[in-house]
């Protein structure tokens, strides 16, 4: 499998996993959310090991470290200004 259609298998998984929360949450039926869930993440797991292509090399590795730095920073002066402006 193409790593692009992996990609294209995880945004639907997601969509299936958000439907079925917001369905189960109308219907209260908490089971249906976690049985969902499995299932999304055995989906993903089975489909992310057919993918023949590279997913992640040193160069994306970095990138998504330093991208993670940088949200983590900017969310937590946002969080202590708003924080401070409540006050």
């Amino acid at each position: 499998m193409r790593r692009n259609t992996f990609y294209i298998i995880l945004g639907l998984v997601i969509l299936f996993e958000v439907g079925v929360f917001w369905w189960a949450v109308e219907i209260h039926n908490a089971l249906l959310m976690q049985v969902a869930f499995i299932l999304g993440v055995v989906v993903i797991y089975l489909s992310r090991r057919r993918v023949e292509e590279v997913i992640e090399d040193e160069r994306t590795v970095l990138i998504t470290q330093k991208a993670a730095l940088r949200t983590l920073e900017i969310f937590w002066v946002i969080f202590f200004a708003v924080n401070l402006g409540l006050q």
